[in-house]
C-alpha cells in the first residue's frame, strides 16, 4: 500500500473526486447499459476507480460483484461503493488481485503513470484474470489460505474457504502442522478438491513442514509461481509444478 501523501502533493484530492463526480456519473449511465447489453459480465474489477462511481452505476444494474483498485490518497468517506471492495495499491509497482473477473477496465489511469511503469502496469492487469481460473473450475470447493486479505472477493463463480475458520471467518494460522491436516482431512470429506496459497501465505509451506509434506504426499501442485500455490487434494499423483 502507498504512504498516504500530504494533500498539497497527492496526485488527486478529495475536491478533485467531488467536482469529477457529477461528469464521470453521466458517462456511466450512459456506457455501462452498452456494456452489459453486449457482455454480461457477472464481476467486475475497476484499475484506478477513484471513489468507486462507475463500479456504483454496475452495482445499480445488477452486478454485484465489482472491486476496485486505486491509490492510497482516495478519501475512503467518499467512496460509492462499500470500503470492503476496494483496495489500495501503488499502480506505478506490480500489483496482485488473487482472482478472475468477467470484465477488467481501466479509464483515465495508465496515461498518467510514468512511461518505465506502463509495462508493469499492464502484466499486473493481466495477472488479476488469470491463475486460479486456469486452475480451478467453476462452482469448486477450494481451501484458501491467504492470511484473510481477500476472502470471497477471490473467484467469481468459485467456493473459496477460509482457513483455519470459525463461524466462516478466517481465524489465523494454525498451532501446528498436525492441527493444519486435521482440518484439511475433515474438508476433504466435505468434497473440497484444491488447496490455495497466496503470496501472504507462502511461508506456511516453510514453517509447517508437516503440512508441506503432507501436500506433497496426498496430492498434485497444480500451479506454483510468484503468486500463487495451489494443490488438489486427494490423489497421489507426482507433483508437476507449473
Amino acid at each position: 500500500m502507498s504512504e498516504v501523501k500530504p494533500a498539497a502533493e497527492r496526485p488527486y484530492t478529495s475536491d478533485f473526486y467531488r467536482k469529477q463526480a457529477p461528469d464521470s456519473l453521466r458517462s456511466a449511465e450512459e456506457i455501462v447499459p452498452l456494456v452489459l447489453d453486449l457482455i454480461q459480465p457477472k464481476s467486475v474489477i475497476d484499475i484506478g476507480c477513484g471513489v468507486g462511481t462507475w463500479l456504483s452505476v454496475f452495482k445499480e444494474d445488477g452486478v454485484e460483484d465489482v472491486f476496485g483498485v486505486d491509490g492510497a490518497w482516495v478519501d475512503k468517506a467518499l467512496l460509492e461503493i462499500p470500503e470492503k471492495q476496494v483496495s489500495s495499491f501503488d499502480l506505478e509497482k506490480p500489483f496482485r488481485i488473487d482472482r478472475q473477473f468477467d470484465l477488467a477496465m481501466s479509464l483515465e489511469v495508465a496515461e498518467h503513470r510514468p512511461i518505465e511503469s506502463a509495462e508493469t502496469f499492464v502484466d499486473s492487469l493481466k495477472l488479476t484474470t488469470r491463475d486460479i481460473a486456469a486452475a480451478i473450475g467453476p462452482d469448486e470447493l477450494f481451501i484458501l489460505v491467504d492470511e484473510g486479505a481477500f476472502g470471497n472477493l477471490l473467484a467469481a463463480g468459485r467456493r473459496p474457504l477460509p482457513f483455519p475458520e470459525q463461524n466462516g471467518e478466517y481465524w489465523g494460522p494454525p498451532p501446528d502442522g498436525t492441527s493444519a491436516i486435521r482440518e484439511i482431512e475433515r474438508l476433504r470429506e466435505m468434497g473440497v478438491g484444491f488447496m490455495v496459497f497466496t503470496r501472504q501465505a507462502f511461508w506456511w509451506l516453510e514453517y509447517y513442514p508437516e503440512l508441506h509434506n503432507y501436500l506433497q504426499s496426498r496430492g498434485r501442485r497444480a500451479l506454483a509461481n510468484d503468486r500463487l500455490v495451489i494443490f488438489e487434494l486427494g490423489t497421489q499423483s507426482p507433483n508437476a509444478a507449473t
